[in-house]
């Protein structure tokens, strides 16, 4: 199961989304980064899950809900 559920990282810091993954260790890995914490120093965090076997969806779309866009770019 864990390879068909994907958990979507969109938290507001690098750390909450370390805490995240710890957590979900063995359970889950495929996980989503949006723009929040991809600009939050999550791009190298992705490169860090990839590296390990982890799947990273890397959502970086600009028609979005409104809220996660404005997220994104503060």
């Amino acid at each position: 199961m864990h390879d068909r559920l994907i958990v979507g990282l969109d938290v507001p810091t690098l750390k909450d989304a370390e805490k995240v993954v710890r957590e979900l260790d063995g359970v889950v890995s495929f996980y989503k980064i949006g723009y929040q914490l991809a600009f939050a120093g999550g791009l190298d965090f992705a490169r860090e899950l990839a590296s390990g076997g982890t799947r990273i969806f890397l959502d970086m779309k600009l028609l979005d809900i409104d809220n996660t866009v404005a997220k994104g770019v503060e």
